[in-house]
């Protein structure tokens, strides 16, 4: 059986991790917004708001490694030991004989569908929701709107590759290219720009198609759930490839907290409450 110590050591840092790539994918995804902010013109006080402030605490937590070291490091580690010692067999690997191109492609394939399930999981079950409705709080989009996400939130959607990577078991550095793949996308599709890919917004999931899943409209809401590829929606009914970009974003209702650390707390006291309810 082969070693995937790599791709554990992979899932314990902070999603996707801090590495020379992500680091590049940051920087120019810096260069591409100040560049269309340049062209929009009017728009880059939104950058200077508490909110977006809270954002940036964000995307510190989770780059900054705080995630990695307080929640997925320990819950990977332990996942990794009680897989080794109580249930190897569920390393099934099956793509571990393809070749490594090969192996990239299934992986970032699967795992964005694995991804898509969890995301419209997260809507649709009422606890889930209210860790995954601190993302959607944000009423101005930025890239940094991606790391605005409840590490319990996070925690799901890293479980779940776990599991797609004992599943699968690809060589280790299989992982790279979906990470980045997901760390850019993530980041361009919440830029909150209009940006269309035409005929292409049935294939990958681009900023106006995103938008519509954060509009704050009830008629787009359960909508563009893809993280990467909007074929997905297609597949099971969820896309809306005719909106424009939303009037407004955010939830309807009563605001949270705008601060980084109410939000940590907030889901767990509203469960404790007794108020939940899917959006």
């Amino acid at each position: 059986m082969s070693d995937l110590a790599p791709l554990w050591d992979r899932l314990a840092r902070s999603w996707p991790g801090v590495d020379a790539l992500t680091f590049g994918a940051v920087v120019l995804m810096v260069a591409v917004t100040a560049a269309g902010e340049a062209i929009v013109g009017g728009r880059a006080r939104r950058y200077f708001s508490r909110n977006a402030w809270t954002d940036v605490l964000y995307t510190l937590f989770y780059l900054g490694g705080f995630y990695g070291v307080f929640v997925s490091g320990p819950i990977s580690r332990a996942l990794k030991l009680a897989v080794d010692t109580y249930a190897p067999f569920l390393r099934i690997e099956l793509a571990r004989g393809l070749p490594v191109a090969l192996q990239a492609l299934v992986f970032i394939v699967v795992g964005d569908l694995t991804r898509f399930l969890v995301h419209r999981l997260s809507h649709a079950n009422p606890w889930l929701w209210q860790f995954h409705r601190i993302h959607h709080s944000q009423d101005q989009m930025t890239p940094w709107t991606n790391f605005r996400a409840h590490f319990g939130d996070f925690a799901v959607h890293s479980l779940a590759l776990f599991g797609l990577a004992l599943v699968l078991g690809p060589s280790p550095g299989v992982w790279a290219p979906l990470s980045i793949l997901m760390m850019w996308q993530s980041l361009l599709v919440h830029t909150g720009f209009d940006w269309s890919f035409g005929p292409f917004d049935r294939l990958v999931v681009s900023p106006r198609y995103h938008a519509v899943h954060h509009s704050a409209e009830p008629q787009h809401f359960n909508r563009n759930f893809g993280m990467v590829f909007s074929f997905w929606d297609l597949a099971f009914g969820t896309a809306d490839m005719t909106s424009r970009r939303p009037a407004a974003f955010g939830l309807p209702g009563p605001r949270l907290p705008e601060s980084f650390f109410k939000q940590l707390v907030w889901p767990f006291f509203t469960l404790a409450s007794g108020k939940r309810r899917p959006s």
